[in-house]
């Protein structure tokens, strides 16, 4: 029990910081490393049971929750990778907290609606590149 508590305690304030960090600095990798540092507190929890339970067999444990871990992250990168080409899902800053916890410099929104602009012609012309790409894909067919 004393385990499984300090294990959700430990995630519990690990997810929090991140995303007090993610807000504060305006970091998108805090949020998009969450779900991964989840399943290596769960390893560590595993690892601690197994530990109490079998010490005689601890470097064969370690190994294997070490593989474990290693597989279930790789396994979560590969599926978001093939559905969307991208590394995780998070895109965008999900995390609020209370404003004077903001360590970033303000941003106008004038230059706020210059960069959301860019990055809409960026979109526009890949959409239009794979537009194309699949027009020319039926015109071979």
């Amino acid at each position: 029990m004393l385990i499984d508590c300090c294990a959700y305690l430990g995630g519990t304030l690990l997810q929090k910081g991140l995303d007090l960090l993610a807000f504060a600095f305006y970091w998108l990798w805090p949020l998009r490393i969450t779900s991964y540092t989840t399943v290596l507190v769960v390893a560590l929890t595993v690892l601690a049971h197994l530990r109490v339970v079998k010490p005689r067999h601890w470097p064969v444990t370690r190994g294997g929750v070490a593989l474990a871990t290693l597989m279930a992250i790789a396994v979560q990168v590969g599926q978001t990778w093939i559905s969307s080409q991208r590394l995780t899902h998070v895109q965008l800053m999900n995390a609020t907290e209370h404003p004077a916890l903001r360590l970033a410099a303000p941003v106008a929104i004038a230059d706020f609606m210059q960069t959301t602009l860019q990055l809409q012609r960026r979109a526009d012309q890949q959409r239009a590149l794979a537009d194309q790409d699949d027009s020319e894909d039926q015109t071979q067919d």
